[in-house]
């Protein structure tokens, strides 16, 4: 998941997963160096494992940038996202991937790596206008332990709230070599598309 101010946007991805018999093991995110990112990651490092007893929660921080806001942190972003999409890939996971999160910039750049890697699912989450402003680590850090993890998980069964959107994507995996040559300007083979 891409990781930004709302830590509670990655809190109702994992309710909603579980709700739909997809609960996941750990959670990877993606994230910047910003103090309120690093904030909201610390939370949720705490919080995840504790409270929706996940197995594990990994951050991959965006190396010195604290947004992604030139070329270089672009690319850095890429990579990095790349490299965990085909890691968790190749040693057999599930991926559910979240573009909720973090800055359009890192939602374009993750969507993108799941062209290219793959993923089982890419969603985003909608939150009511009313309830987004009340995830932000702005506002969780100032609450009691049971007032945030309320603000964390609110509930899923009304008509106003929180709920996942999956988005189509493309799996370019399979022609990856292909594509790679022919960015090196090789010609690659002729092959036929079946829908």
């Amino acid at each position: 998941a891409t990781l930004g101010t709302s830590p509670a946007v990655v809190t109702e991805a994992v309710d909603l997963l579980t709700e739909q018999n997809c609960r996941p093991d750990g959670v990877i995110l993606l994230r910047t160096e910003d103090a309120d990112v690093r904030e909201a990651y610390e939370l949720l490092e705490t919080h995840l494992p504790q409270h929706c007893k996940l197995n594990w929660v990994e951050s991959v921080s965006i190396g010195k940038y604290g947004d992604v806001d030139t070329p270089e942190a672009a690319v850095e972003f890429m990579q990095e996202a790349c490299r965990i999409l085909k890691t968790y890939r190749d040693r057999g996971y599930r991926l559910f991937v979240s573009i909720a999160g973090g800055r359009k910039a890192m939602s374009a750049l993750l969507a993108l790596s799941v062209q290219f890697y793959g993923a089982e699912r890419l969603f985003h989450i909608w939150v009511p206008p009313w309830l987004e402003a009340e995830g932000e680590i702005a506002q969780l850090r100032r609450l009691p332990e049971n007032d945030r993890i309320q603000k964390l998980h609110p509930p899923l069964n009304t008509e106003d709230s929180p709920h996942l959107v999956d988005l189509p994507f493309i799996g370019l995996f399979p022609w990856l070599e292909n594509i790679r040559d022919a960015l090196k300007g090789a010609v690659p083979p002729e092959r036929s598309l079946k829908t």
